[in-house]
């Protein structure tokens, strides 16, 4: 073992650092071994190492520390409060307390994070606070009165993700900073309770628009929490934002929510010869999430629109229904569609989601598939042979 320190200490004094780092571990696997004089000249070669060494090998001295224990935890300290550390030795000071849940370690990174006035070493002393969990929250909810420090507060509680944050982050669900709003928000839909429900329910009205962003998103996922009709009457509203990527979101929301109730709410928008093309499409892939066959007549409806785009999406999901009534249901609809023969037929990437849609259900529509497969088009025939192909050998 003296033979392996001898070893660590000539590499230190050579800057062989991979060689420092190696012996040191090895010593380490014999901890059962090593008298606490040993380990106090490991843990010394470890931190000078640390101090001496290039980034990169900063990254394998650092995991040293956690092996060495408890002991490690004074000294790594002292460094971080030292001045004579840059901001690349602190940041990597600070990443290795985050190893240990110790109070004292908690209490360091509290006040690295309240005077540092580098950002990067703000961000990662909120980083190793989240990391440590439960032990760090009560250290970080006394942060939330300063307001320099309430921000990195905020981010450092939103990741932790433990019942416990949930009473300081909702002293600051009105803050005047809209991004520890919505990052409040945004953590507080981890949990189900009535409260946090209010609040998400009010906050769909927040004036910001990454606060309403976040509350959508967490709205459609109360489930048995909230009312589903009751829901939905809360986000139609926000189907006409004047931001169209509220509007994009909510529709997104009713998709998951997933009721005849929410389709219902949806197909206005799908209707409307004003909607942009881009939320229609969104509008129609939320449809298509909503198992339900009303979901799939306001589909139908709009599959005779004169945007292609929106006419192969809906064809390929008529083409994905996952029950055999639904998947009878856009049989019909895809049959009726092909005899109509709308303008946009004559399209071949139209006739090509066509074929395709069709090998996917019942061998009811056979026959158009037959006539596809002549088809003056050769991709439209290769996908038509393929699907009266996949229909022969009833694969699905």
């Amino acid at each position: 073992m003296q033979a392996l320190l001898e070893k660590a200490q000539i590499a230190l004094n050579k800057k062989d650092w991979e060689t420092v780092n190696a012996s040191i571990q090895r010593l380490l696997n014999q901890k059962d071994a090593i008298e606490p004089i040993i380990n106090d000249e490991i843990l010394d070669l470890a931190l000078e190492a640390l101090q001496k060494c290039d980034f990169q090998q900063r990254w394998e001295i650092a995991k040293l520390f956690p092996q060495i224990g408890q002991s490690a935890i004074a000294p790594l300290i002292a460094l971080l409060e030292s001045e004579e550390q840059d901001g690349e030795m602190r940041w990597f000071l600070a990443r290795i307390l985050s190893q240990f849940d110790d109070r004292a370690c908690i209490l360091a990174l509290s006040q690295l994070l309240q005077r540092s006035e580098e950002e990067e070493l703000s961000q990662m002393a909120a980083a190793a606070l989240a990391n440590i969990g439960s032990s760090a929250i009560s250290s970080l909810e006394q942060l939330l009165s300063d307001s320099n420090r309430r921000f990195l507060a905020v981010q450092a509680l939103s990741q932790i993700r433990r019942p416990e944050i949930i009473e300081p982050l909702l002293t600051v669900v009105k803050d005047q900073s809209s991004a520890i709003r919505s990052m409040a928000i945004e953590a507080l839909s981890s949990f189900h309770h009535p409260q946090i429900t209010a609040i998400i329910l009010d906050a769909l009205q927040d004036p910001a628009i990454e606060v309403r962003r976040e509350a959508i998103k967490a709205s459609s996922y109360l489930g048995t929490n909230y009312p589903q009709a009751d829901l939905v009457n809360h986000l139609q509203p926000l189907l006409f934002d004047i931001h169209l990527e509220i509007c994009q979101e909510t529709a997104i929301a009713l998709g998951r929510i997933g009721t005849a109730t929410s389709a219902k709410a949806l197909n206005p928008l799908l209707q409307s010869s004003l909607t942009p093309d881009s939320l229609k499409l969104t509008v129609v892939r939320a449809l298509g999430w909503i198992e339900d066959g009303e979901a799939l007549n306001y589909l139908e409806k709009a599959l005779y629109s004169e945007n292609i785009l929106i006419c192969r999406e809906i064809i390929a999901i008529l083409g994905r229904q996952p029950s055999q009534k639904l998947r009878q249901q856009a049989g019909e609809i895809l049959s009726n569609f092909y005899h109509s023969r709308p303008a946009l037929f004559t399209d071949t990437g139209v006739k090509q989601s066509l074929a395709i849609a069709l090998g996917e259900l019942e061998r009811d529509n056979k026959s158009i598939l037959l006539t596809l497969a002549a088809d003056g088009e050769a991709i439209v025939r290769l996908h038509a042979l393929s699907a009266l192909k996949k229909l022969d050998h009833g694969t699905i």
